[in-house]
């Protein structure tokens, strides 16, 4: 709707503490409206950490809350 926000859906529940990298988000393939300035997991709400920039293109999975089914993650730019 803004632009500004993509969802990345992970079916199941990722390997906690594990850096995935969104090869198909990068840059060249998808350049963002703005840079970076926010990634959560939906359902709640803890701020990941990331990196979105030419060489890095990112996110770490947390410890825990993660669905078994399906995990989303909202990245939002400027």
């Amino acid at each position: 709707k803004d632009k500004k926000t993509v969802y990345a859906i992970f079916l199941g529940a990722p390997e906690a503490g594990k850096k995935i990298e969104l090869k198909s988000l990068s840059a060249i393939n998808y350049p963002p409206p703005g840079k970076i300035t926010e990634v959560t997991l939906l359902g709640t709400g803890e701020a990941l950490d990331f990196a979105f920039n030419n060489h890095d293109n990112y996110i770490v999975m947390p410890p825990s809350g993660m669905n078994e089914l399906a995990t989303v993650v909202k990245i939002v730019a400027e």
